[in-house]
């Protein structure tokens, strides 16, 4: 929903993930109005054009809509921000922090996709009387010298979370999508249970019990 918003103010392209389904087809028609350039996360050949593609449209003179990018790569719920991804902070260009902060009443901006397809999504949008938003374009950054571009994305971040009133947090927001091994789960089940005395311990947990015992010194 952040792209139609900030193109009410002025036209801007964006980057994103391919979608298929209704999603896809807005991405592959409505969207194409703005030029903007999707990819496939999976395909580590496609992450390599779109990464030169960024930099020939960030420095092209000719290009006619600044890009909108979300470092995040997925939805947040309006009160943290996540690990912003170092990629479009490594191409040399000037970056222009922008901050929106969606009113507590537009309860239905965040979508987790996890729960909620987007047609529910757009249904349950479509159904507000009104959708209320504070938005801050801020004053652009460059990348100092010797600075790693993670710490240019993790300064940009402090930015626009102090600004919108946000929690920053260092967690990669894909973490949601992962799906944890029962065996690895059984597995940690089993460590805290021997910690905590809950089992008793084998040979093999020797080195970690007297570890654990000159901790607690």
């Amino acid at each position: 929903m952040d792209i139609p918003i900030l193109c009410q103010l002025t036209p801007f392209s964006t980057i994103g993930q391919q979608h298929t389904g209704f999603l896809g087809f807005v991405q592959n028609t409505i969207c194409k109005a703005i030029e903007p350039v999707w990819f496939d996360r999976k395909d580590a050949k496609d992450r390599k054009k779109v990464s030169e593609l960024l930099k020939k449209r960030c420095f092209d003179e000719d290009t006619q809509c600044s890009l909108l990018v979300f470092p995040e790569g997925c939805c947040t719920n309006n009160k943290f921000s996540v690990l912003f991804k170092k990629g479009a902070f490594e191409l040399g260009a000037e970056v222009m922090p922008v901050a929106i902060k969606y009113s507590e009443s537009s309860n239905c901006m965040y979508q987790n996709s996890k729960k909620m397809g987007f047609m529910r999504y757009l249904i349950s949008l479509w159904s507000q009387w009104a959708l209320i938003s504070d938005i801050w374009f801020m004053a652009p950054v460059q990348r100092q010298i010797d600075e790693p571009a993670e710490d240019f994305a993790h300064r940009v971040q402090l930015m626009i979370s102090k600004q919108a009133g946000l929690i920053p947090r260092q967690w990669d927001g894909m973490l949601k999508y992962i799906q944890i091994s029962q065996k690895m789960i059984d597995e940690r089940h089993q460590t805290y249970a021997k910690q905590l005395g809950l089992v008793e311990r084998g040979e093999d947990d020797e080195f970690s019990a007297s570890m654990s015992a000159s901790v607690q010194k």
